[in-house]
């Protein structure tokens, strides 16, 4: 358990991740589609924390989280 929970606290830190957050909630707000939002982040350069690009569950989790 010390693994995931280091690595969700490094996810949390993450500069990749905090401005990916900012953009997943305000395509939100316009209603799209997960796999839209992973397909914008990933044109506009986004990436996890593990350098790969977002697929549509990555977006979920990110919102799940929020």
């Amino acid at each position: 358990m010390a693994g995931a929970a280091a690595r969700r606290e490094k996810a949390k830190e993450n500069q990749n991740n905090l401005r990916s957050t900012a953009f997943i909630a305000e395509f939100r707000k316009s209603n799209i589609s997960l796999a839209q939002i992973a397909e914008q982040l990933n044109k506009n350069g986004f990436r996890i924390s593990t350098d790969k690009i977002f697929r549509r569950k990555t977006v979920q989790r990110v919102i799940n989280n929020l």
